[in-house]
């Protein structure tokens, strides 16, 4: 039975707790691999030298599919494998580049047998896009002697830290002798500047002072064991002058690396080590403009019998690149001994040069034996490993990529893009692994040699790694006995090919075409047609014969999976719904014709890809003519978002307006909604009006039974006339509830359908998919009518009435108090004004006598 609730005020509905779920598009991600550059070349050369390409020799290839789409020989080695058709399934069909490694040398590394790095060679066969790796040890040198060679500035400012280098060159060569090598040899040279102006003055180049003129660079004292001799040697050196802050120590450094005998550095298993102490800046490549020296360095040695360079006033001085060429190429390690207010400036070029490093000199030098000590530590202690290649290869580094990891600590640690190990110390064993990946093969060169070193390794203490490329298909080098095959010839290449090539018919001189079916003068008569040299090419006979995305056969293109065009020039891919899908027709599986590149759909169909149905019927709710009952967007899509063009796509109103959810937008649970906020127009629908007042009145009266509505709801049995709300509509499907939030789904719709002129009934409906593309609504009706009495308006007229003349008296009493107020203001001025006058009682001041008295001047009394 149904109960009814009555109410004197305006009706208010309990709206049940809804909950929105927001579900994300579960969509699946499509991942697409970038573009299959493999189909578009058609030589095996340039197939195998692309990375990812292998190439189908098979003679019996068959150019089509079942489908007469084009399969390329060059393809990638999964498309062959899985195809079934062109013969290619097989390795002994394919070339397919393939990379080897071997170790020809390896003597493990040990201090006493002099073997510092291992192996020491190898070969390597390399393909594009595939890494060989090999690992290398290397063995810090425990007893390597050292030749350390002192440069210092006699300019007038450096006096007292020429007496401190004297005074502690023996505890130097001690320190160095008894905690890093057991062998220490010392030289002895000094610079000061250019002797010509502006770098220094007149009378300093004359020798008209206490000094000796100006020099670019002397060598004092050849490398010795006598320590007492590089004593003297440096006590025995004069100080001298010149005009500016900067000193000529790059003109020093580059004599005393590159004048090998005059200095006495030995060769093997030695650290060259040069030591500059100054105090001040130095002259660059170009400063010697100044003095009207435009010759630039040689890198060369001049030196007289005396140990001086001669040819300070005729070169100038060497750039930072040139001091850097001949310090790696000597291996000689370079330590900037300066003072602080030109730290800074050396740090900056140390970072210039390599194995190079600046320290802190105090103002009388008499910290340089643990500078030198220190610093010597930080640089030898750095190993950095690099590659070379060996003379007549140095192009091939621009086609071969090296990648290193590095081995230093005790943890097995790798450290990736890493070539240097630091705080190596001596007899320690670090490790390096080096990559080497062809990124693309070089024009003609296939061989070269790469070799691994470091700083202090000696040319016989390297990794030396042979290496070919692989670029040149093996069906190109060696010709197999079916390729002479005459009957092979005749069948594949219609008998005018000289042989077969790695699958391919080499045509003769008067043939051309993919089997040579092309004669020269049917070339011709398309030449004469086009105007073109093939009528292949768009633009004249330079350009590329069909765009190089297909075969040129008599005169016509045969193009590339994946294009189209007169000369293949459009990307057929663009109209797939799956451009990386080969087996894919275009525009949604032949609902289209692709005019290159862009679907020409059929007259029903839409999208641009023709996969949807050109009407959108199932964006519009049964009964409306309005997409989305204009509350969102009307979207093609498909239920699981694949890009299978096997299935249509239909219409769906995917895309709603805040608040307005439902497969019609037609759900709204917002704050701007119609009808108590939450119904649609169906709920105006009198078809449904006159069901659901069926259910409830035989409800009501205990008479319901199981399709006693079946004339009112159903289509065809109503009365009333069909309205365009009802119309598509097949049935309601109509049940009785206690409670409604039991039927409610994310597309239920609430509405208040009318019972009779004070009464109404709530219901959520739904709808429903039936047989036949018909469609259904599924209604649930509460069991509680919500009524409400007649208004009593007697009350609310007389509160009225009373509220009028209540706001008429106050009026009067406000102008009645205004007035009075005006009033007492005016009475009280005019008290005021009166009491100030100056005239008598009963005297009016305003009187004025009507008489006037005139004299005449002229009479006389």
């Amino acid at each position: 039975m149904i109960k009814k609730r009555v109410s004197f005020i305006l009706p208010a509905l309990i709206v049940p707790i809804l909950s929105i779920l927001l579900r994300p598009g579960s969509g699946q991600q499509i991942l697409f691999d970038e573009a299959n550059n493999c189909k578009l070349l058609t030589a095996c050369n340039d197939c195998i030298g692309t990375e990812g390409c292998v190439w189908c020799t098979n003679h019996e290839f068959e150019a089509k599919d079942s489908s007469l789409k084009r399969i390329p020989r060059c393809d990638r080695l999964e498309n062959h494998k899985k195809r079934k058709d062109g013969f290619c399934g097989s390795n002994q069909f394919l070339e397919i580049p393939q990379t080897t490694q071997f170790i020809d040398k390896r003597l493990p590394v040990h201090q006493d047998q002099k073997v510092h790095i291992s192996p020491q060679e190898g070969r390597a066969q390399l393909a594009v896009g595939l890494p060989v790796t090999f690992e290398i040890d290397y063995l810090e040198d425990a007893d390597k002697q050292l030749d350390l060679y002192y440069i210092l500035d006699l300019s007038h400012t450096m006096k007292d830290d020429k007496d401190t280098v004297a005074s502690e060159s023996h505890r130097l060569a001690n320190e160095l002798k008894h905690k890093l090598t057991k062998s220490v040899r010392l030289g002895f040279g000094s610079f000061v500047d250019k002797p010509v102006m502006p770098f220094a003055s007149y009378s300093q180049i004359n020798e008209r002072q206490d000094f000796v003129k100006p020099y670019g660079f002397r060598n004092h004292l050849s490398l010795t064991e006598d320590i007492t001799a590089f004593q003297r040697a440096v006590t025995a050196s004069k100080i001298s002058a010149n005009t500016d802050m900067a000193e000529g120590g790059l003109d020093a450094i580059m004599q005393a690396i590159v004048c090998n005998n005059e200095i006495g550095w030995r060769e093997n298993e030695t650290h060259k080590l040069i030591v500059m102490a100054s105090d001040g800046p130095f002259h660059i490549a170009g400063d010697g403009k100044l003095g009207g020296i435009v010759e630039y360095n040689d890198m060369v040695c001049h030196l007289d019998q005396a140990g001086y360079y001669t040819h300070s006033t005729l070169q100038d001085y060497p750039s930072v690149g040139q001091i850097n060429h001949v310090a790696k190429r000597s291996k000689t390690y370079i330590i900037f001994a300066v003072t602080e207010d030109h730290f800074e400036l050396y740090s900056q070029l140390s970072k210039r040069i390599d194995k190079s490093t600046a320290g802190r000199l105090r103002s009388n030098s008499d910290n340089v034996v643990e500078l030198v000590k220190n610093q010597y530590n930080n640089i030898k202690g750095t190993v950095e490993l690099t590659a070379a290649v060996s003379k007549g290869s140095s192009q091939l580094l621009n086609y071969i990529d090296i990648q290193y990891s590095s081995q230093c600590g005790s943890d097995g640690r790798w450290v990736v893009n890493s070539n240097i190990c630091k705080n190596v110390g001596p007899g320690k064993t670090v490790k390096f692994r080096v990559s080497l990946k062809l990124q693309k093969c070089p024009p003609t060169q296939r061989d070269g040699e790469i070799i691994f070193t470091t700083f202090d390794l000696t040319e016989r203490e390297q990794f030396r790694v042979k290496f070919n490329l692989v670029c040149d298909c093996n069906c190109t080098k060696t010709l197999l006995p079916s390729d002479n095959n005459k009957s092979l010839l005749t069948s594949i290449c219609s008998g005018h090919a000289k042989r077969l090539q790695c699958g391919k018919c080499v045509c003769d001189e008067d043939h051309s075409g993919s089997n040579c079916e092309c004669t020269k003068s049917r070339i011709g008569v398309v030449q004469e047609n086009s105007g073109n040299r093939t009528g292949c090419t768009k633009n004249g006979e330079n350009e590329i014969e069909c765009s190089g995305r297909g075969q040129c056969a008599c005169g016509q293109c045969d193009c590339s999976q994946g294009w189209g065009g007169q000369f293949c020039e459009c990307d057929q891919t663009k109209c797939r719904l799956n451009p990386n899908n080969e087996y894919e027709r275009e525009c949604a599986n032949g609902k289209g014709k692709c005019d290159c590149g862009q679907c020409i759909c059929n007259p029903d169909r839409g999208g641009d890809k023709c996969q949807c149905p050109k009407q959108q019927t199932t964006c519009v709710e049964p009964g409306s003519t309005t997409i989305c009952n204009g509350n969102g967007d009307c979207s093609c899509s498909k239920g699981d978002n694949s890009l299978d063009a096997s299935v249509d796509w239909q219409w769906s109103c995917s895309l709603c307006k805040p608040g307005h959810f439902g497969k019609y937008c037609h759900v709204c649970r917002g704050t701007n909604c119609t009808s108590r906020g939450r119904s649609s127009a169906r709920c105006e629908d009198p078809k449904l009006i006159s069901c659901v007042q069926c259910h409830v009145n035989h409800h009501l009266n205990g008479t319901w039974t199981k399709g006693v509505c079946h004339t009112l709801c159903e289509k065809g049995g109503s009365k009333d006339k069909e309205t365009m709300i009802s119309r598509g509509i097949v049935r309601y499907d109509a049940t009785m509830s206690s409670s409604l939030s039991d039927h409610e789904t994310g597309e239920s719709t609430i509405c208040d359908v009318p019972f009779n002129e004070t009464c109404s009934a709530t219901i959520l409906y739904e709808y429903e998919s039936l047989e036949q593309n018909e469609i259904g609504v599924k209604v649930a009706i509460g069991n509680m009518l919500y009524c409400q009495a007649p208004l009593n308006f007697l009350p609310y007229i007389l509160y009225a009435a009373g509220g009028v003349i209540l706001i008429g008296l106050m009026t009067l009493l406000l102008w009645k108090l205004f007035t009075f107020m005006l009033d007492t203001r005016e009475f009280h001025k005019f008290e005021k004004e009166r009491a100030a006058a100056k005239w008598a009682k009963g005297e009016n001041p305003l009187y004025a006598t009507p008489m006037s008295t005139f004299q005449n001047p002229a009479y006389r009394n």
